[in-house]
């Protein structure tokens, strides 16, 4: 399965919003606050493995972009699921990332049949940042006006 059909397959029980930003102040269509989708609940960083937070560690990588994809996808359903909304907010939207690594030994490597072939290879993992909502709920309290 592609990213695209992954997102597309994702994607198709939900309303979708791109916009992001909180809503604070009536004249201005959101603040700066990033980290927040407009119903004021804080977006997540959704990997392929599942939830990362910030500073963490990725959970897990996978040795091609289809592993990546459906674990991506795997993880996204198990949040959808658990947070019970019809809402997609997307802070950003899925991408696949693939990072070379290779052997920190690789004399040792070399010398070592089973780990031989093993001296580069490429790790993908599938990133995101969105927010399923139920709606507004999330939202703070608009400020009560006091009137003299």
């Amino acid at each position: 399965m592609t990213l695209e059909e992954a997102v597309a397959a994702f994607e198709k029980d939900f309303h979708v919003v791109d916009a992001f930003g909180f809503p604070n102040n009536p004249n201005v269509p959101a603040s700066v606050d990033a980290s927040k989708a407009p119903t004021g609940e804080p977006y997540v960083s959704l990997v392929s493995g599942g939830i990362k937070e910030q500073g963490a560690h990725f959970p897990a990588f996978f040795k091609d972009e289809s592993l990546a994809v459906e674990a991506w996808l795997s993880a996204a359903w198990r949040y959808a699921d658990e947070r019970g909304g019809k809402t997609l907010y997307w802070r950003s939207r899925p991408r696949c990332s693939a990072q070379d690594y290779i052997a920190v030994n690789q004399m040792g490597a070399m010398n070592d049949p089973e780990w031989r072939g093993q001296l580069h290879t490429t790790l993908c993992v599938v990133f995101s940042r969105m927010l399923v909502s139920k709606g507004d709920e999330g939202a703070p309290e608009k400020p009560k006006v006091k009137r003299k």
